[in-house]
């Protein structure tokens, strides 16, 4: 798993790199997102976003309570990347596209593949608010289980928060 990350990451850094020399003019994106998932409890998120061309691709961490297959609840934090098509609109954008992630809490790991739906709009040069929203499936199971005992599901996150452009 570390050795799927470490690639990630890496082919994320000189992806980055490439993008920049393509078009030094285009501006990355970072935002910090707060709500909840439908299906879950609280959540929260950070998205790094490198524009290439009208697509936007970057990493993302998000945390979230999640409920174990065994009963109770842990705080769950979820790396992955985020790959959107931009379509402009006044004082922003909006993008649809693709996630996926690797879902990491005590005891707990899995899966989590699906949709994100989100827009920026900016009230200055840097600064604005973002919303984000989606549909994903999750594949989890305890350490302590058989895997056999695998657990599939769903939610919708609804966040919003800041979003700062440079």
């Amino acid at each position: 798993m570390k050795r799927s990350i470490s690639v990630v990451v890496f082919l994320l850094v000189a992806f980055t790199a490439v993008a920049q020399e393509d078009d030094i003019n285009k501006k990355q994106e970072i935002s910090v997102l707060g709500g909840f998932k439908v299906g879950e409890g609280p959540a929260f998120s950070v998205n790094y976003f490198v524009p290439v061309s009208s697509v936007l691709v970057g990493p993302v961490v998000e945390g979230a309570v999640v409920d174990l297959p065994s009963g109770g609840t842990a705080t769950a934090i979820i790396p992955g990347v985020n790959i959107c098509l931009k379509f402009s609109i006044p004082y922003g954008h909006i993008y649809g596209g693709v996630t996926g992630r690797y879902r990491l809490a005590t005891d707990y790991s899995g899966t989590e593949f699906g949709m994100v739906l989100g827009g920026a709009i900016f009230f200055s040069e840097h600064w604005g608010v973002n919303f984000e929203t989606g549909y994903r499936a999750y594949s989890v199971s305890e350490k302590q289980i058989p895997e056999y005992l695998r657990t599939t599901s769903s939610n919708v996150p609804l966040m919003v928060g800041v979003r700062y452009r440079f």
